[in-house]
């Protein structure tokens, strides 16, 4: 014989299991299209960096390298990462008389909405300390 009390926990047991089998619901997944640049400072011949951004849900990953001529001193590539109008992250990579690779994140993980724009600057100083700069170029997270 079956009481109340064993047909109210069988039923019990029966919701339990089936939220058990439902799928669950989908995670939001953003996506956005990687950008690719290369950019000069004041002369292509003189440095130039070149790369790929590719962007997460708060920050992004930036990888390419630098190149300075034989005869400079160097030539730095300036990364500045906003949320907005708002600075969050500066970065520098440089290389003398050579190519140097990059591959590093940039943005804050903790920064809701993350960043969505990072100015790219590419200067070349000679061994006269002149600096020649081109930039800044944008690139959005879109």
């Amino acid at each position: 014989m079956i009481t109340t009390r064993r047909l109210g926990m069988a039923s019990a047991l029966a919701a339990v299991l089936a939220l058990g089998t439902v799928a669950p619901a989908a995670s939001a997944s953003v996506n956005w299209a990687n950008d690719t640049f290369s950019h000069c400072s004041d002369s292509c011949a003189r440095g130039a960096a070149r790369g790929t951004i590719v962007w997460a849900n708060r920050t992004a990953n930036v990888n390419g390298s630098v190149t300075d001529a034989p005869g400079d001193l160097h030539t730095t590539v300036v990364f500045d990462a906003y949320a907005g109008n708002t600075p969050v992250d500066h970065q520098t990579r440089s290389a003398t008389s050579t190519t140097k690779s990059y591959n590093f994140p940039i943005g804050d993980p903790n920064l809701v909405g993350g960043i969505n724009r990072i100015l790219i600057k590419v200067c070349t100083t000679d061994v006269f300390g002149n600096e020649g700069c081109n930039g800044p170029y944008e690139e959005r997270r879109d």
